[in-house]
C-alpha cells in the first residue's frame, strides 16, 4: 500500500534531491558514529558530557529535555551526539583536545575537514527545507563522501554507518534493576550470599544512565547498589554471621533499599510518562 502511494508522487521528487539526502544519511550517522567511537575509547561512556563544547552539551539538553516533554508519539532514546546538528559535529571534531588526542590521526588536516563540512551545510539546509537541489549540489556532496571514506577507511565507515546508538528499552531494563534491587535486599536480610547483579553491572556505567539524560535523580540507587557490592565483599569465615549481622544495621541498608526503591519507582514513572 505504501508503495503504490509513494509511486503516484515519485516523479515529482527531484532525483538529486534523494541521492543528496541518502548521502548526507550517511555522512552524518558515520561522523556521530565515529565521534562515539573515538572519543569513548578515549575518555568512558560519559564522554559526552566533559567533551562537548558548553553550547553543543547545551543544545543537547535542551533537545533531550524538549522530547522529554511530547506525549503524542513514539520516542527512541539517542545518545546525545543525535541531538546536535551538523555544524556541532565539526565544532566537536575541531575541540583542541578532542583535535589533538583523536581526530588529527584520522584526518591528518583540519582545514580539509572543516571546509568540506562547511560546503555541506547550505546544501542540507536546503535538503532539509525541501528546495530542490542542483546536479552540482549533488557533486559537492558525493565529493565530501569520498573525502571522509578516504579518511576513516571505507570499511570501518561502513561498520559506523550500520549502527546508530540508541538507549535500550529502559522501562524494561528498570523493571528488571528493581527486582534484582528486591532480591538483593532480601538475601543482606538473611545475612546470606548474594548472586551476581548482572543488571546493575550492565547498566552502571552506560552512557544513557546518567541524570541528565533520564531527567531523574539516581543517586540513593547508585548508594544502594554501592553498599549491596561492599555486602557481596564482605568475609564469610566461621563465626563472621555476626559482623555481617552488625554491618547491615551500621550501615542502615534497609534505608537505602527504600530510598532506592522510591527512586526507582519515580524513574519508571517519568518514563512511562515521558
Amino acid at each position: 500500500m505504501h508503495e503504490i502511494f509513494m509511486s503516484k508522487y515519485k516523479l515529482w521528487i527531484p532525483e538529486e534531491n534523494i541521492v543528496i539526502y541518502k548521502l548526507l544519511y550517511i555522512i552524518e550517522v558515520g561522523l556521530r558514529e565515529l565521534i562515539i567511537q573515538s572519543l569513548e575509547a578515549t575518555c568512558g561512556s560519559h564522554w559526552w558530557k566533559e567533551r562537548l563544547p558548553a553550547d553543543v552539551l547545551e543544545k543537547y539538553r535542551k533537545g533531550r529535555e524538549y522530547e522529554r516533554t511530547i506525549k503524542w508519539c513514539q520516542l527512541v532514546p539517542h545518545h546525545p551526539i543525535y541531538y546536535v546538528d551538523l555544524p556541532d559535529l565539526k565544532k566537536i571534531i575541531e575541540r583542541a583536545d578532542n583535535w589533538k588526542e583523536v581526530f588529527s590521526t584520522i584526518f591528518k588536516r583540519k582545514e580539509i575537514l572543516t571546509g568540506t563540512l562547511i560546503e555541506l551545510e547550505p546544501i542540507r539546509n536546503k535538503i532539509a527545507h525541501n528546495r530542490k537541489a542542483t546536479i552540482q549540489d549533488q557533486r559537492i556532496v558525493e565529493g565530501a563522501y569520498h573525502k571522509i571514506v578516504a579518511a576513516v577507511g571505507e570499511k570501518r565507515f561502513c561498520k559506523l554507518v550500520s549502527k546508530c546508538t540508541l538507549a535500550p528499552d529502559l522501562r524494561e531494563t528498570f523493571l528488571r534493576l528493581q527486582a534484582e534491587a528486591e532480591e538483593a535486599f532480601e538475601c543482606c536480610m538473611k545475612f546470606s550470599p548474594l548472586k551476581e547483579l548482572r543488571v546493575w553491572n550492565e547498566i552502571k556505567n552506560k552512557w544513557w544512565f546518567d541524570e541528565t539524560y533520564l531527567g531523574h535523580e539516581l543517586n540513593s540507587i547508585r548508594e544502594y547498589f554501592s553498599l549491596v557490592v561492599d555486602y557481596s565483599g564482605l568475609p564469610r569465615t566461621r563465626g563472621s554471621g555476626h559482623k555481617i549481622e552488625t554491618w547491615v544495621k551500621l550501615t542502615d541498608l534497609k534505608g537505602k533499599y527504600t530510598k532506592a526503591r522510591e527512586q526507582l519507582s519515580k524513574l519508571l514513572t517519568n518514563i512511562e510518562g515521558g
